[in-house]
């Protein structure tokens, strides 16, 4: 998770919420069967905040 953190932005790097994010997005994959990093969810994360950013202009 240190790795990720170093990752983030900033603003992002306290944000407990962000982390439970992850966790959750983590442990749903695991659920399914579907190994999954830290990395990759958080990847993930990303590309849907970018979309998001990108559907409210």
């Amino acid at each position: 998770m240190e790795k990720i953190k170093e990752k983030m932005p900033q603003l992002v790097k306290n944000a407990t919420v962000r982390e439970e994010i992850l966790q959750g997005m983590i442990a749903s994959f695991q659920l399914e069967g579907i190994k999954i990093s830290q990395e990759t969810a958080y990847t993930i994360l990303e590309r849907v905040d970018l979309k998001l950013k990108m559907c409210k202009r």
